[in-house]
C-alpha cells in the first residue's frame, strides 16, 4: 500500500486519479497514474492543499485530464 489515506478515487481504462496522502505526506495531494498504479505522478501545485475535496473524475476522452469537486476552495500553504 502506498496511500495512508484516500479521500476520492476514480479509475478508467488503466488510468487512476486519487486525492489522498501517500505515506510521508503531511496533507492531501492529487495523484495520477496511467499504468494501473504502477507509477504515480503528483498533480498538485506546490504549496496547495485540497482538504475539502469530495470527488475526482477522469475525463474518458482526454488521457491525463480530470476534474476535482470540493465544498470549498483549495488552501495555499
Amino acid at each position: 500500500h502506498i496511500f495512508s489515506e484516500i479521500r476520492a478515487l476514480d479509475a478508467h481504462n488503466g488510468q487512476l486519479v486519487v486525492c489522498g496522502k501517500r505515506f510521508g505526506d503531511s496533507y492531501l495531494k492529487l495523484y495520477h497514474s496511467t499504468n494501473n498504479g504502477a507509477i504515480w505522478r503528483e498533480c498538485s501545485k506546490a504549496g496547495f492543499r485540497f482538504p475539502t475535496t469530495t470527488y475526482v473524475a477522469l475525463d474518458p476522452h482526454r488521457s491525463g485530464s480530470f476534474w476535482v469537486a470540493s465544498n470549498g476552495r483549495p488552501k495555499k500553504r
